[in-house]
């Protein structure tokens, strides 16, 4: 995912892992990346995280600003072997 930050922007920016827990019917944080963000790049900021060893089921990456804004969010289903 790509953020525009203009020149003058300087910022932190989160991603935010989480998975929804069905028997508590909520989605439930497992870990936070920590990326500091410079403006200035046309193309935009790109940052990447990963997570090993993650369990089945659904997922959802939240990018947060320092301040907690939701930038961007990315969901996906991790699947067992059958």
């Amino acid at each position: 995912q790509s953020i525009f930050a203009p020149t003058n922007l300087g910022t932190d920016i989160y991603n935010i892992w989480q998975k929804f827990d069905e028997e508590k019917g909520r989605w439930v944080s497992f870990n936070a990346v920590h990326f500091p963000l410079v403006g200035g790049r046309i193309e935009g900021y790109r940052g990447y995280s990963s997570m090993s060893a993650v369990e089945e089921g659904s997922w959802r990456v939240d990018v947060k600003t320092r301040e907690g804004l939701v930038v961007g969010r990315i969901r996906f289903d991790v699947l067992g072997n059958e």
